[in-house]
């Protein structure tokens, strides 16, 4: 099912990064980096990581 508020989007990003293998580009930042879609990339090992209406250091937390 879609994400019907933003909290059930952040729940889906992190647990997606969570659940699967450790990317080598990981994307952060705000709601704006949260639009980027993983396609837009050539390589499959790129992770949005962004959370709408987040800070952008949450995300480097998560990484780190």
């Amino acid at each position: 099912m879609p994400a019907t508020t933003t909290r059930d989007g952040t729940l889906i990003t992190l647990s997606r990064y969570l659940r699967e293998p450790v990317p080598d580009i990981v994307l952060t930042g705000s709601s704006i980096t949260f639009r980027l879609k993983e396609e837009y990339f050539a390589t499959s090992r790129v992770r949005n990581l962004a959370l709408a209406g987040g800070s952008p250091v949450t995300g480097l937390e998560i990484v780190a």
